[in-house]
């Protein structure tokens, strides 16, 4: 699989590179093989964009209605397909749990940074004016990277 992704075979080669490296030898780990081949170029593009941010800020949007009761609207909303090509943008939360289930990233749920964006308020905007449902609140939660996966990103770094 990684042989038709350029991507993921610059993170083999840079992972190779630092294993050579005596600066960064120390944040290899024998695992990180194993990583790399559960990636898809998509999860390698997040990680790269990763390489400069601390973390991804996301909303999960929730309702509610007197005929509809409580409603998830929508989950883990984030901004990346703004910011990095994805070849399958639909595929964007599943990507992000992967990461997580890999221990790249973890899931801090209702962690707010303070950083809502305009996307964000034009998004529930537009909610609120498509969908008859009055009440809508957001949960302003990140994704931030693990310890092991600073780690991972160190080694793969150029």
């Amino acid at each position: 699989y990684s042989h038709s992704s350029e991507e993921l075979r610059e993170l083999y080669a840079n992972l190779i590179v630092s294993s050579m490296d005596i600066d960064k030898k120390e944040f290899v780990h024998p695992a990180f093989v194993d990583i790399l081949k559960k990636l898809t170029p998509d999860e390698a593009r997040i990680i790269e964009y990763l390489k400069n941010q601390n973390y991804i800020h996301y909303i999960d949007i929730r309702g509610y209605s007197p005929d509809k009761g409580a409603v998830v609207i929508q989950d883990h909303l984030t901004t990346l397909h703004q910011t990095i090509h994805l070849d399958f943008p639909n595929n964007e939360l599943a990507y992000l749990q992967n990461l997580v289930a890999i221990g790249l990233l973890q899931d801090n749920v209702g962690l707010n940074m303070h950083r809502s964006t305009t996307y964000f308020k034009k998004h529930v905007d537009t909610l609120k004016k498509k969908l008859s449902i009055p009440d809508i609140k957001t949960i302003e939660s990140v994704f931030s990277l693990t310890n092991f996966g600073q780690m991972f990103v160190t080694a793969i770094s150029e």
